[in-house]
């Protein structure tokens, strides 16, 4: 329904896809862009390299993240029918520089509205808490 009516508007070519096989020709896109969408997928790894394949930068906002624990691995949810995953902080950065991604910047914001260094922010959050209220933005490009 959703795409049918984006496609009805004639401002958009939406297109059904599956993110860790994306539909589209290499270097297609200027921008990749995700919010609060990576940890559904049901293959972290394959989406980012996907991601690195279809677009020339990238701008990855995520919420579920842990500083020591976590990983890429997703789980399904049988009763929300979707995959969520709980990302450790490294591997997740690992797994953007294995396809070429270089980091312009990593951005904390915080639910007050303040935003921050990641790596200064990580000095001071050595423990291994769900993200506290905060969103990390990885901005870059693919090499």
């Amino acid at each position: 329904v959703f795409l049918g009516y984006c496609n009805s508007l004639n401002k958009f070519n939406c297109v059904r896809g599956d993110m860790c096989e994306l539909p589209f020709e290499d270097k297609s896109f200027d921008l990749f862009f995700v919010s609060s969408v990576l940890e559904h997928s049901p293959n972290v790894a394959k989406t980012i390299s996907e991601a690195a394949r279809v677009s020339d930068r990238f701008v990855l906002t995520l919420f579920k993240w842990r500083m020591i624990s976590g990983g890429l691995e997703s789980n399904y949810h049988t009763k929300k029918k979707y995959y969520t995953t709980l990302f450790n902080i490294d591997a997740i950065i690992d797994s953007i520089e294995s396809v070429g991604g270089k980091f312009e910047c990593k951005l904390m914001s915080s639910p007050d509205g303040d935003v921050s260094d990641f790596d200064e922010y990580r000095k001071s959050y050595s423990e291994d808490k769900h993200r506290n209220g905060s969103y990390l933005t990885l901005i870059g490009e693919w090499s």
